[in-house]
């Protein structure tokens, strides 16, 4: 097998380290990062209005899919090693979920103005709710995927050891909350590494 192979997740791991910043940066002015009314007031105005902001989060959540999806075909291909499916798979169906919140906007832009108003605190609650509860629930898995992969029973490459470590470091932040923001700099960083995985030889004899 060439590493050629995984050149398409390769590019949408790199896709992903740079759009998820572009992405979260300009949703700062729209309530991430304030506190109180103006937070919530900027999450209204971000649920209540559809966008290329929203067709960028779209791309971001469906490419982030393709990138877990291709990291279980990496293992079972090149390591031999399907014990991390389950846990992954339930990473692709978070990721789904939470890209899947964009039915709030849609069902926002459907709304007359008055009812638009009368249901701010439901869509706000709703989208605050599951955001943190994803975030949680992220932080526990890349916890879990880091930990498996470095207790693998199978030799696993530098490069995927250091993706493990980078996992635990994000899992912590992200099941903390309050240091979900550092996953602004770290999830790019994991992907890029995950981008020099698929790009690795199979064939190539590390030296330890």
């Amino acid at each position: 097998m060439k590493n050629t192979d995984y050149l398409l997740p390769a590019l949408a791991a790199v896709a992903v380290a740079i759009l998820f910043p572009i992405y979260w940066i300009g949703q700062m002015p729209m309530g991430i990062g304030m506190e109180g009314a103006d937070m919530v007031a900027g999450l209204f105005i971000n649920i209540s209005t559809l966008d290329l902001s929203d067709v960028l989060f779209l791309v971001l959540g469906l490419l982030t899919m393709y990138v877990y999806f291709k990291l279980i075909h990496l293992l079972n291909d090149q390591l031999n090693y399907s014990s991390l499916n389950i846990v992954i798979w339930i990473i692709i169906a978070l990721n789904a979920i939470f890209t899947g919140t964009l039915v709030l906007d849609l069902y926002a832009s459907t709304m007359s103005a008055d009812t638009l108003a009368s249901n701010e605190g439901y869509l706000v609650g709703s989208a605050m709710t599951i955001a943190a509860g994803s975030m949680i629930l992220f932080g526990i898995l890349d916890i879990i995927l880091g930990i498996a992969l470095l207790r693998a029973a199978v030799p696993v490459p530098s490069v995927l050891k250091i993706f493990a470590v980078i996992a635990i470091i994000q899992g912590v932040f992200e099941v903390s909350l309050f240091l979900s923001f550092m996953t602004l700099f770290i999830f790019p960083l994991a992907m890029i590494i995950l981008a020099a995985a698929f790009m690795r030889n199979p064939d190539s004899i590390e030296v330890v």
